[in-house]
């Protein structure tokens, strides 16, 4: 299910899809017309049954896919916001490995200035 819901192929092939991801909740998939949810199904139930299941459930709730054409788009945006997100994750390591380093020099540094005292 996470391939579907985040891959290239899945969920975001389909017209007037959109994905929201909650860390700690389970998915869902909420049904919306007029701006009311008209149904929530929980996809877990559809988890093991693989990918063709879920293009199975989109189709059977009216949703349809969009033309490679339509798609190549937003598979390139997509590709695009997860180098952004590697990218701003690879600077959030590297900041937090940097002060890590600083407060094992300072540390470090204050040691040595009490031998020194001494």
């Amino acid at each position: 299910m996470k391939k579907f819901l985040k891959g290239d192929d899945g969920a975001v092939t389909y017209r007037n899809v959109e994905i929201e991801f909650i860390r700690g909740k389970k998915a869902t998939m909420s049904i919306m017309e007029d701006g009311e949810e008209i149904e929530n199904i929980a996809l877990s139930d559809y988890d093991e049954e693989g990918e063709e299941a879920m293009h199975d459930l989109f189709k059977q709730k009216g949703f349809e896919r969009m033309s490679p054409e339509e798609i190549q788009p937003m598979i390139e945006a997509h590709a695009e916001e997860k180098r952004k997100e590697e990218e701003e994750r690879a600077k959030r390591h590297l900041e937090r490995k940097e002060a890590t380093l600083n407060n094992y020099r300072g540390g470090f540094e204050q040691a040595g200035h009490r031998a020194n005292e001494l």
